[in-house]
């Protein structure tokens, strides 16, 4: 996977809330069925995430590799006195032979990520999360806007995945394929559908064709 941390350090310099400041709606709906232990937010940005579930009393491990989010999201923490442990380590890299997890956070992961790390992805959540554990997941569907213009500049790897020049992953789920990548996890919520019109800091507003997932690891 392409390194965006010199990216999204100058992103999130110039804007506080780059993603905004409110946690995602499945998150704030599944809160209170998360089990009791260690929570670990792939991809934590600015940590707007993680620091909702530290305010509900969570402990939080928040794994990001850009130094200006994690510097963000310590601030914050601090600040509020909340139990965050920050991380700044690309997802590839982080181990956690001696962590298991009651939640897994895997916002806005997945659509960047190349066919080896996504199924990487999937399995290591999987191995991580305690039984009963949750899943958190977003992406993108086949109807978002950005597909098209990826499909006329980058090579397509499959009808559903391409790559620039520059080696930058997309990936769009199709209708259903989200609730098949865990299997053997009983699907609590899944969402396909537009999502609301947004910003990112002073960008143009748009919208997305999202996909959301809760799923719970088997207890047996």
């Amino acid at each position: 996977m392409k390194n965006d941390q010199t990216e999204y350090d100058s992103l999130y310099a110039k804007t506080s809330n780059l993603f905004g400041s409110e946690p995602e709606t499945c998150l704030q709906a599944f809160e209170t069925q998360i089990p009791e232990g260690p929570v670990l937010d792939i991809g934590a940005g600015q940590g707007r995430n993680a620091l909702f579930l530290a305010e509900t009393g969570s402990e939080v491990h928040a794994l990001e590799p850009s130094k200006e989010g994690i510097r963000h999201l310590k601030d914050q923490a601090s600040r509020r006195h909340l139990n965050v442990k920050c991380i700044q380590k690309e997802f590839g890299k982080y181990n956690s032979k001696s962590e298991v997890y009651s939640a897994v956070l895997v916002f806005g992961l997945i659509q960047i990520l190349s066919a080896e790390d996504r199924q990487a992805m999937i399995e290591r959540v999987a191995s991580w999360l305690v039984p009963g554990g949750l899943v958190f997941l977003t992406g993108f569907g086949t109807q978002d806007p950005s597909m098209k213009r990826v499909q006329m500049n980058w090579h397509e790897l499959t009808s559903q995945h391409f790559v620039s020049p520059e080696q930058e992953y997309r990936f769009y789920l199709k209708p259903g394929q989200v609730s098949t990548l865990f299997p053997g996890f009983q699907v609590l919520h899944l969402f396909e559908g537009w999502g609301p019109w947004h910003r990112h800091g002073d960008s143009e507003p748009e919208r997305h064709d999202m996909v959301e997932l809760v799923a719970k690891k088997s207890v047996a």
